[in-house]
């Protein structure tokens, strides 16, 4: 990194004295529910850390869902701790294949649970109303979720 960003200085320490942390990587998100279990196939995710803001990416493969989803469902293994206010993030989701919303509800969505390393996945609409995902809507057949963000790290 070199320049200035926001009276910041450059890693090779010619610019200014404050340096901000900068890290790029790999990480492995997981699918997690209390009462569902999705049929995962693959899981990949990488990320972007700037000073206390993580970038972040990850693609799950699945094939449907069993079990009913009573609870939220989350994916797990954020590379940094969340700050403690979820509010300190945005998360938007995308899908292929099918997937059935329910009535009112048009997207996925989430945010960064509050000082942990998973995000809260749900389904919104125009009311912004948070509603739970169900195996049903994932209509037994192949889905690919990709997930891009960022949030506060704590």
């Amino acid at each position: 990194m070199s320049g200035l960003i926001n009276g910041a200085g450059s890693r090779s320490g010619v610019i200014g004295t404050t340096e901000l942390d900068y890290e790029e990587g790999e990480w492995t998100p997981a699918w997690t529910s209390t009462s569902a279990t999705p049929s995962v196939v693959s899981m990949l995710g990488n990320y972007t850390r700037i000073g206390n803001i993580c970038n972040f990416g990850c693609t799950l493969y699945t094939n449907g869902m069993s079990g009913t989803l009573t609870n939220a469902a989350y994916v797990t293994g954020l590379p940094f701790t969340s700050s403690a206010n979820a509010r300190d993030s945005a998360v938007v989701i995308t899908t292929t294949f099918q997937v059935y919303f329910l009535s009112g509800r048009t997207f996925f969505g989430g945010e960064a649970v509050a000082s942990d390393t998973k995000l809260f996945i749900c389904q919104l609409g125009d009311d912004l109303l948070n509603t739970s995902i169900t195996p049903a809507q994932l209509a037994d057949t192949q889905c690919i979720f990709q997930v891009a963000g960022w949030y506060k790290i704590g």
